[in-house]
């Protein structure tokens, strides 16, 4: 072998022992791509080029392991995780309490197609306070009451020369019973005025005498007029102070009326002067003054209690017979207790 035919093989033998001795790494570092290559897209002899071949549909994407997925599809794990069961000893865990609506102080829109809420009940509160009381009273009212007399006293007495004794009797009333009623009309804010009636059924006095008993007089009649104030002590309650002044009329019964029919027989066979005047009802005049109390029940209705105390005095007869006459008197006081209503 020539020195030239060596020479050239020993440049093939170079050539191939370095391509031998270049290491795999730095082949592989050559055939990739820089930058590398998005999504979609593969390496292939230092170029980028898709992945997917053919190539994917418009509504389409191709994976970095070349599958067509539908568009916004994430691709599927490689491997799905497994759940792992709670250890059996533990208890199962309690939900979280649902957090309280926000407060706000209007109610919450109704649901579509809800009926509508019911209308909220009146208020249960107090109530409101009531009217002045000058309104509260009414511009008229009637009182009907009952009536109790359980004491009182007087004295009959003989004025002038045909009475057999100048000195009076003294008595005692006892308990009597009554009905009354008033008709106010109100002229202030508390000032009422108006008529008043009592009667008191046949009742007895008690002579002051040794051995007396028990003498019937007849019944009462009385005619006033009333005055009295509504003074408010609260909105339902009033303190009411009377008063009345008027007549009085004697229906004479029982005893008095034996009594006086034998007075008539004898002026009528004196022929004294007068004797009409024993017939029929005896006229008198009264007084009273009382304090009571009144308490509302209701808007118009008004229960009421009194005390009153009377004074009153009676002309039993009077008679004339020769110049003298005889004039008899009955005078004295009584106690009431009145309860009724005003309406």
């Amino acid at each position: 072998m020539s020195v030239s035919g060596w020479t050239l093989s020993a440049g093939v033998l170079g050539v191939l022992l370095v391509a031998v001795s270049t290491p795999r790494d730095a082949r592989a570092q050559a055939q990739e791509c820089a930058p590398k290559c998005r999504s979609g897209y593969v390496c292939a002899n230092g170029a980028c080029v898709l992945a997917c071949n053919p190539p994917c549909a418009a509504n389409e994407t191709c994976s970095d392991k070349g599958e067509c997925l539908p568009a916004g599809a994430a691709p599927p794990p490689a491997v799905a995780p497994v759940p792992t069961p709670p250890p059996e000893s533990a208890p199962p865990a309690a939900p979280a309490p649902a957090a309280p609506p926000p407060a706000s102080s209007a109610p919450p829109p109704p649901a579509p197609g809800a009926p509508p809420p019911a209308a909220a009940p009146p208020y249960p509160g107090p109530v409101p306070p009531p009217a002045a009381q000058e309104e509260r009273i009414k511009s008229f009212t009637i009182a009907p009451r009952l009536l109790l007399a359980p004491f009182g006293s007087g004295e009959q007495k003989c004025d002038g020369n045909l009475c057999a004794s100048s000195t009076g009797v003294d008595y005692d009333h006892k308990t009597a019973f009554g009905l009354g009623a008033d008709l106010l009309f109100r002229v202030g804010p508390t000032l009422r005025l108006g008529p008043g009636f009592g009667y008191l059924l046949e009742n007895d006095v008690e002579p002051d005498v040794p051995n007396a008993s028990d003498y019937t007089i007849g019944s009462e009649v009385d005619v006033s007029f009333v005055i009295d104030a509504a003074i408010p002590a609260s909105p339902t309650v009033w303190i009411v102070p009377r008063g009345q002044l008027g007549v009085k009329a004697l229906i004479p019964g029982g005893d008095l009326r034996d009594d006086l029919d034998k007075v008539k027989d004898s002026c009528n066979s004196l022929g004294a002067s007068g004797c009409d005047s024993l017939e029929g009802a005896r006229p008198g005049l009264q007084v009273g003054v009382g304090v009571g109390a009144m308490f509302a029940v209701g808007p118009s209705v008004r229960l009421r209690a009194d005390v009153m105390y009377q004074y009153y005095k009676i002309n039993l007869y009077t008679v004339e017979a020769l110049g003298d006459k005889a004039e008899v008197n009955y005078s004295g006081s009584r106690g009431f207790l009145m309860a009724g209503a005003e309406f």
